[in-house]
């Protein structure tokens, strides 16, 4: 992940299905913070896992939204409440 990334919610063609919620904090994912052998911020970190049917494929696929400090708080299902029910692949 990259700064770059952060707010890329839509990696694919998508149907939007279930998006649950994990808590947790809002530590840093900077690199040192990442590469911390003691301590894993991606399973501390609150996260959302979003339910979605890949357009194309047919497939369900699970996208997993991270929080960290200073980066927007991931998707929610209170916060996806009125969200579109189709995503398109975000393109930069």
């Amino acid at each position: 992940m990259a700064p770059a990334d952060y707010h890329r919610y839509s990696p694919i063609d998508s149907t939007v299905g279930e998006v649950r919620d994990f808590p947790g904090e809002y530590y840093a994912v900077n690199p040192q913070a990442v590469n911390e052998q003691s301590f894993d911020v991606f399973t501390t970190n609150k996260c959302a896992v979003l339910s979605m049917t890949h357009a194309a494929s047919g497939h369900s696929v699970a996208f997993v939204a991270i929080a960290a400090m200073l980066i927007c708080p991931p998707l929610s299902g209170q916060a996806c409440e009125g969200c579109a029910e189709h995503l398109r692949r975000t393109r930069k």
